[in-house]
């Protein structure tokens, strides 16, 4: 959260999906806050420091794209990320067109980093990069300061990390 104010996240829903459909969902239960300069972490029951304990189901997008993404309580879409390729599935990106800027498919135990915290251009192979150094819950090693400009409420998908270490 760059902004100097908590922000509510009840009802947010973070979607997930791979061979074209959003599959899964989660959504945030109330009392969800978030504090400025605070990261929320969703993942399973194995993760530490969970705030949203989800049973994610990321592809890893080794053949084909998939895609994540992060929906408003009035089911306005805020984020989305389109990782691998190609993009047969037809994912679309943040203004509803097909996506054609893909960020790359991670290998084993890699996460996909927002290059810049916070930073979005709508364009997920701009605005991600692959990290061997997973930050859960913290700011990306890569990162840079991010400017909060007043009056501009966006919440955005930082990490993910679709195929981690280890046995599914």
């Amino acid at each position: 959260n760059p902004h100097e104010e908590t922000v509510t996240l009840d009802g947010w829903a973070l979607n997930w999906g791979k061979n074209g459909t959003f599959s899964g969902t989660v959504i945030f239960p109330s009392g969800t806050d978030l504090a400025s300069g605070e990261y929320l972490l969703v993942g399973g029951e194995l993760v530490d420091d969970v705030d949203v304990e989800a049973d994610l189901d990321l592809g890893n997008a080794g053949s084909n794209s998939d895609a994540l993404q992060l929906v408003d309580c009035d089911d306005y879409l805020q984020d989305t990320v389109v990782y691998g390729g190609p993009n047969d599935d037809m994912w679309l990106n943040d203004r509803g067109d097909e996506a054609t800027s893909l960020t790359a498919s991670p290998g084993d135990g890699q996460s996909l980093a927002r290059a810049n915290d916070g930073e979005d251009t709508d364009r997920s192979g701009d605005d991600f990069v692959l990290t061997d150094e997973p930050s859960p819950g913290a700011p990306n090693p890569e990162t840079v300061p991010v400017v909060c400009v007043p009056g501009e409420l966006t919440i955005k998908v930082n990490e993910l990390l679709p195929d981690p270490t280890g046995s599914d």
